[in-house]
C-alpha cells in the first residue's frame, strides 16, 4: 500500500480460513500546521485484536515478494507465485527515492532497464511465472549504500495481477 506516494501499512496477503490475532503499534507525534514546532501530546500503544476468517483463498496467480541480504553490501529482491495460475507479465519496479538513477548503478541484470525519461525508476521485466515459480534480481553494493535515503521502496505486479509495494531497506524504528 502507498501513503502520499511513499510506502505506508505494509501489505499482507490475505492467509486463507482460521483464527488470527493481529497486532499493530500505533504512534502518533504532534507538532504545530508547518511541522516545526513539536506540540504538547504524544501518544503510543499497541492494539490487538483477534478475528476469524472464513473466505477460501481465491484462485489465480499470487504474488509475494522479498528483499533479503546477498552479504554485506548487496540484496536479492525474489518474486513468487505462490497462486494457482500461471502470472502474465511480471515486473519489477525499484525507486531511487526521487533521484535520477540508472540501470547499471543498480543491477547487472540484463532485464532491468532505467525508465525514461525522468530516470527515478529502474524497471524489470521477469515475464510469465508459472505457479510455484520464482524469479531474482540481485542489486548490487552501490543500490544498498542508498538505504540512507527515505522513499526507497520496491513493487512488483502481473498483467494478471494487481502491484504490490515493499521497503527496499528496513525501516528506522522512531
Amino acid at each position: 500500500m502507498r501513503l502520499a506516494g511513499r510506502p505506508g501499512v505494509s501489505k499482507v496477503l490475505y492467509p486463507g480460513p482460521g483464527t488470527y490475532t493481529l497486532t499493530a503499534y500505533v504512534a502518533v507525534h504532534g507538532s504545530d500546521g508547518l511541522s516545526y514546532l513539536k506540540s504538547y501530546f504524544d501518544a503510543n500503544g499497541t492494539m490487538q485484536r483477534t478475528v476469524e476468517l472464513t473466505t477460501a483463498i481465491a484462485d489465480g496467480p499470487r504474488l509475494v515478494g522479498t528483499a533479503s541480504r546477498l552479504d554485506d553490501a548487496s540484496r536479492v529482491l525474489t518474486v513468487t507465485n505462490e497462486g494457482n495460475e500461471t502470472a502474465t507479465a511480471v515486473s519489477v519496479r525499484i525507486s531511487s527515492g526521487g533521484f535520477s538513477s540508472d540501470a547499471p548503478k543498480w543491477t547487472d541484470d540484463k532485464r532491468c532497464k532505467t525508465d525514461e525519461p525522468f530516470n527515478q525508476f529502474v524497471v524489470c521485466t521477469l515475464g510469465d511465472l508459472a505457479a510455484g515459480a520464482s524469479q531474482k534480481v540481485a542489486l548490487k553494493a552501490e543500490a544498498n549504500n542508498t538505504c540512507y535515503k527515505d522513499g526507497l521502496y520496491w513493487s512488483y505486479e502481473a498483467k494478471n495481477s494487481s502491484q504490490l509495494d515493499e521497503t527496499l531497506c528496513p525501516r528506522r524504528r522512531f
